[in-house]
């Protein structure tokens, strides 16, 4: 049970900073960490709903 509610703040804790991220500066590091951030927010989304 307490892994699910982890993965479950991990994954908002990402998305957070993907907000974070896209509302600063548009460099090429920062929309690399955004699309990162992104690809393992769905991760840890996906393997939440698989438990």
């Amino acid at each position: 049970m307490l892994l699910k509610w982890l993965i479950l703040a991990g994954t908002a804790q990402g998305i957070f900073l993907i907000f974070l991220l896209m509302t600063g500066k548009k460099t090429h590091s920062a929309r690399l960490l955004v699309a990162w951030l992104a690809v393992l927010s769905l991760q840890l989304l996906f393997c939440y709903d698989n438990l």
